[in-house]
């Protein structure tokens, strides 16, 4: 017996189209997991001395082998998705645990997890390693606040190229150490809270209190403050730039920028 059977192939007087089905070469029984199968006769009409076309059975088991290959691709597909699936709950159900029992928004989040997998799947979500759990939160946070530091670059940057920045201390984040950097863009508003650990970034801006007006919040939003920004961007790629700003007041680009 070889490692792989081929199908179709011959087999006495049955012809084994795959596992567990074949069918009798005249053609009169198929077999399917143990039930045999006969064709009925079809009184309806007769169309007199045409044969029927033969079943070609190879053609069937290429499509059989088909689909049986397709729905193996998609339940392997849809076992990847519900792993990751179950990772992202891992890593969640770890820091809100981690977040103490003393944070009743963590202890809430904890509880709708375990619920809503009892609800799904007919069992709480099941334990994972502590340390494989604790590196996926580490590896999380690492992320985040690799991408808040290169942010707290770019707004010391802007900080220091622009007029009127100031900082002051974050009234709205409970934890100590946060910070507001504001600045004016385009005549525009914008602002930023930079961590504790990015402090260092921003020492070069000057520290006003709370209710200095420079740092008095003007109600504009995320997206508002981008889109502001885009726009003050686009205008600035129309002017000459700073080389020869002070020199002239044409509104387009003046003629140095142009021949360049």
């Amino acid at each position: 017996m070889t490692d792989q059977q081929h199908y179709p192939h011959q087999d006495g007087d049955v012809t084994v189209l795959g596992p567990r089905v074949f069918v009798t070469n005249d053609g009169a029984v198929i077999n399917w997991r143990g039930v045999n199968y006969v064709p009925q006769p079809d009184d309806s009409f007769t169309i007199p001395d045409e044969q029927p076309a033969p079943v070609d059975w190879e053609v069937i088991a290429q499509q059989r082998e088909r689909e049986l290959r397709a729905v193996g691709e998609a339940r392997h597909t849809a076992e990847q998705e519900r792993d990751q699936l179950h990772q992202v709950l891992h890593v969640l159900r770890y820091g809100m645990v981690r977040a103490g029992s003393a944070d009743l928004a963590a202890s809430y989040i904890v509880q709708l997890i375990d619920t809503t997998m009892e609800m799904a799947t007919g069992s709480a979500l099941e334990p994972c390693d502590a340390d494989a759990q604790a590196a996926r939160a580490n590896q999380a946070e690492a992320e985040r606040d690799g991408a808040y530091r290169e942010r707290a670059h770019l707004v010391a940057l802007l900080a220091a190229l622009t007029d009127g920045a100031v900082i002051t201390d974050a009234q709205d984040v409970d934890e100590p150490g946060w910070q507001i950097v504001y600045l004016t863009l385009g005549g525009r508003q914008c602002s930023w809270h930079i961590a504790p650990r990015d402090a260092d970034l921003v020492q070069h801006v000057e520290r006003v209190g709370p209710l200095d007006v420079r740092a008095l919040w003007d109600g504009h939003t995320t997206d508002a403050k981008y889109a502001g920004i885009a726009a003050w961007t686009a205008e600035l790629a129309q002017r000459c730039g700073p080389a020869c700003a002070e020199q002239h007041t044409e509104v387009e680009r003046c003629e140095i920028a142009r021949n360049r």
